[in-house]
């Protein structure tokens, strides 16, 4: 997960980490191993706290497509430890079609689109939710980003050391359809055994801003 070069070139990707684009198998013992030491764990909803929130998760979406994934993915971040959280989802579409979905601790920002045929802009999505949220940190997360349970307070105690910005993946698993449908049902990752492929040091996925940097 910790990235220590901070550069990723799709050229360089080690031989064994392409492996498993042939033999699905093998990734999956590479999740197995991954998860050994940063467990990702569900959980409905995150624990109270009596402190302030340290970290203001942000996600963007639009419809009802991925709304499957996002649920799965709120479950993880739920389920982080010894960190006091907040998670904002901002919907950018004309219908409000997320909201009713959400889970209650979850808050939720519409950003009407100023015309219907506009793509998607993730960046005024998180703008919108920057502004809203009341963390010392943001993450802006995506989607379909299963985060370990120790993430939040890893990235809390490094801000506390003064760094400004975090990007700390360093593996990046893929699951194919069946195998989403299988942890959306469950959920559960440990008894996943097959990964469409793996990236390292990939820049997408989630990252990490101090709000005073971020503004």
């Amino acid at each position: 997960m910790q990235n220590e070069r901070g550069v990723w070139n799709r050229s360089k990707l080690p031989t064994w980490l392409r492996a498993p684009r042939i033999f699905p198998w093998l990734g999956g013992r590479l999740l197995q191993r991954a998860l050994q030491n940063w467990r990702i764990e569900f959980c409905s909803e995150p624990p109270p706290f009596d402190s302030d929130v340290e970290i203001s998760f942000i996600i963007s979406a639009r419809g009802m497509e991925r709304c499957a994934n996002l649920l799965t993915t709120l479950q993880t971040i739920a389920a982080q430890k010894n960190v006091a959280l907040e998670c904002i989802v901002v919907e950018q579409a004309n219908e409000r079609a997320l909201e009713a979905h959400l889970p209650a601790w979850v808050r939720y920002a519409h950003t009407p689109l100023p015309r219907a045929e506009m793509p998607f802009n993730r960046a005024w999505a998180l703008n919108v939710g920057a502004r809203l949220a009341r963390g010392k940190l943001f993450v802006f997360h995506d989607t379909d980003f299963l985060a370990p349970c120790a993430y939040a307070h890893e990235l809390a105690t490094l801000c506390a050391q003064g760094y400004r910005a975090m990007r700390l993946q360093r593996f990046l698993f893929f699951l194919d359809d069946t195998q989403t449908r299988r942890v959306q049902a469950l959920p559960c990752l440990e008894k996943i055994d097959r990964i469409a492929y793996v990236l390292q040091d990939s820049c997408g996925g989630t990252c990490a801003v101090a709000r005073e940097t971020f503004f």
